[in-house]
């Protein structure tokens, strides 16, 4: 383990500076690019699975107290 993280950090050394800005260049662009495709679903009954007893008691609470999707974000 100490072996190879001094053979990582003996890359990162201020003479091979243009190698980790390439290197860290490159990575941001692929985890940029592979953002892209990242989707959010903010639909509650899509998080638990179709059995899930916590499921069942989010519909009854639903179904006698209406829908509670009503909040207000501040940030």
């Amino acid at each position: 383990m100490d072996d190879t993280l001094h053979r990582i950090q003996r890359h990162f050394t201020p003479r091979n500076a243009r190698l980790a800005l390439t290197v860290i260049a490159l990575l941001s662009l692929g985890f940029g690019l592979a953002l892209r495709n990242v989707r959010l679903d903010h639909d509650f009954e899509r998080f638990f699975p179709t059995d899930d007893p916590e499921l069942d008691r989010y519909l009854a609470f639903r179904e006698r107290f209406g829908n509670d999707n009503d909040f207000l974000l501040i940030a």
